[in-house]
């Protein structure tokens, strides 16, 4: 999958001219090859220029026609007009962390590597070709000019920004609509709670979908939301606070499921068990990654969970009340820790827990039982109060 580029690598350099030529009062750049990995696992050459200055804007360039452009350790504001027209055959554009306000796409583009800068506005003359566009990490708030022009992009990653600012923290579906090439689409950490299609337009081909990262209301999250999303293969849903999952039958919304992420969400341990019961029956893996548990949770296959004192020694319940009836559920009469050797270490916590409850229930009830026998010798008379003739005789 493509939703995370790694950091550029460098394996080959071969300098074909110099990079800057002065020229009386101008500065002509020219560019050099390069094999970058652009992605994990991907390598290709690339025409690079380094160490560019915001005085890019008097420079010029010189004609190329190379299809891969990449800019690195720079710092520019926005690519000028000459760099464009000088380089007509251009394909694929590297601009990664260089401080870039302003994206140009030409007709001419196909891909753009434009994770974390500045970017809030993106100016699109044609787009026809674009395929995929990362725009992680950048202040964008609107998907308005990307949606209604670059409407043949099969990759979209719009993560890390602000898109969310203008629809009321809501993921609408049916903003995407214009895309139906769209097969990776990255919405991670948006700031959206809430996620829609009232619509209920439909993404035919779109097969990975990440919403990591969103704080989402439980109450309004429903998974029928995801029917209209035939394709989809594998989906990102976790640190999303997610307390509980509303499934029956998870094969109405999600046909073609393989993989779910679902870490670093509120899920109680018992209803995280019967999940992962109900998951494996319908053939979908599971994706954790290596955490470290806070205080109050335990971790089942990888995930941390919440601990429910009030259920120790009870049945697992089941997702819904109507859960497919093949989940099996946990005899009442089993007991909820290991019957041989002590309990793994994870469980300690727990302990510790339930003894300061005990200890502090204990100490209430000496204090109440103090108190009432107080209270008690007073009423007896067993305190004795002077009378007013004793205070007299004081």
């Amino acid at each position: 999958m493509h939703l995370y580029p790694s950091t550029i690598r460098v394996i080959t350099l071969i300098t074909l001219t110099s990079p800057l030529i002065h020229s009386g009062a101008t500065q002509v750049l020219e560019c050099v090859r390069e094999v970058l990995e652009y992605n994990p696992g991907q390598w290709d050459q690339f025409c690079v220029f380094r160490s560019i200055s915001p005085s890019l804007q008097e420079l010029n360039f010189f004609p190329n026609n190379a299809d891969n452009v990449a800019f690195i350790n720079s710092t520019i504001p926005s690519l000028p007009e000459n760099f464009y027209i000088q380089f007509t055959n251009l394909k694929v554009l590297l601009v990664q962390n260089i401080g870039l306000i302003t994206l140009t796409i030409t007709d001419s583009m196909q891909i753009v590597y434009a994770q974390h800068n500045l970017i809030h506005t993106l100016i699109i003359n044609g787009g026809k070709k674009m395929t995929m566009l990362y725009l992680q990490n950048n202040p964008i708030t609107t998907m308005q000019n990307i949606t209604h022009n670059l409407t043949g992009l099969q990759i979209l990653d719009v993560s890390h920004t602000s898109i969310t600012s203008e629809t009321d923290n809501t993921i609408d579906f049916v903003m995407f609509a214009t895309m139906p090439n769209l097969t990776e689409l990255n919405l991670a950490h948006v700031d959206a709670n809430y996620v829609e299609n009232e619509a209920q337009l439909t993404l035919p081909n779109l097969k990975i979908l990440n919403l990591s990262g969103n704080i989402i209301t439980a109450s309004n999250f429903d998974l029928s939301v995801f029917r209209s999303l035939p394709s989809l293969e594998e989906l990102y849903l976790s640190d999303t606070a997610l307390p509980h999952l509303s499934i029956s039958n998870m094969r109405d919304d999600f046909p073609a499921l393989q993989r779910i992420h679902l870490e670093g969400n509120d899920f109680k341990c018992d209803f995280l068990q019967s999940l992962l019961v109900h998951l494996k029956e319908q053939q979908v893996e599971v994706l954790a990654t290596s955490r470290k548990c806070y205080l109050g949770y335990e971790k089942i296959e990888g995930m941390c969970c919440k601990r429910d004192i009030t259920n120790i020694g009870n049945t697992l319940p089941t997702i819904t009340d109507n859960i497919n009836p093949t989940v099996p559920s946990v005899p009442k009469d089993s007991p909820s820790l290991p019957k041989e050797g002590l309990p793994p270490p994870s469980d300690y916590t727990f302990y510790i827990i339930l003894g300061a409850i005990v200890m502090a229930v204990l100490f209430l009830s000496v204090a109440c039982y103090w108190l009432l026998k107080y209270i008690i010798m007073k009423y007896k008379g067993r305190i004795s109060v002077p009378d007013r003739d004793g205070l007299d005789d004081l």
